[in-house]
């Protein structure tokens, strides 16, 4: 509308001063753009805008935090890839190691050597593992954890935000739009007298 009425102005300035007679009555089409425009130019929008920035704000701090929670899905996720291919490889081990330890025979003596008479080593040769395994499996855990608080976290402060955010915007755009057809309805009533 205001380009409309820009252009009628540039156009009908023109065309005024062509006039014979000398009078620059602008035309009822040209009066009626600039009631239009007037009209639109009084409605404040201050607050509606205002309240649509607000809510784009709380709208951004949301998705900052669901951000954070998927980056915590995605640790918990390659943790727990991590336990199962280190599940896996010690579960192939102890296949082995027992296969081998059930191929020999006889069992390990208890004099602390094996059968060739080399000192065997006191200690578990999947201790370590099982160790590791046992680390890892903690790590999960308190990544499953972190995930399940930050997922409890995010929802609930968006269920807040939506709703202490949302009643202002749907009241600011309720007076907007009251105000905004006051005025529509203001110009379309001078509009029937255009003859």
């Amino acid at each position: 509308m205001r380009s409309l009425h820009g252009w009628f102005k540039l156009t009908l300035i023109a065309v005024c001063n062509d006039n014979v007679d000398g009078t620059r009555e602008p035309t009822e089409p040209y009066a009626f753009c600039d009631e239009w425009k007037l009209a639109l130019d009084r409605v404040p929008d201050t607050v509606a805008s205002e309240a649509i920035k607000s809510f784009i704000n709380i709208v951004h701090v949301i998705s900052v935090k669901q951000s954070e929670e998927l980056k915590i899905k995605k640790r918990t996720e390659t943790a727990s890839k991590e336990l199962e291919k280190k599940a896996s490889s010690l579960r192939n081990i102890e296949r082995k190691f027992y296969h081998s330890y059930s191929m020999v025979g006889i069992g390990l003596p208890d004099t602390g050597h094996d059968n060739n008479g080399h000192a065997l080593d006191a200690r578990d040769p999947l201790a370590e593992k099982k160790s590791d395994l046992a680390s890892c499996q903690r790590r999960v855990e308190d990544e499953m954890l972190r995930h399940s608080k930050a997922v409890e976290v995010t929802r609930a402060m968006t269920l807040n935000n939506l709703q202490t955010g949302l009643p202002g915007v749907f009241q600011a755009l309720t007076s907007f739009s009251a105000l905004f057809t006051e005025a529509l309805s203001s110009v379309c009533t001078k509009s029937y007298a255009i003859k």
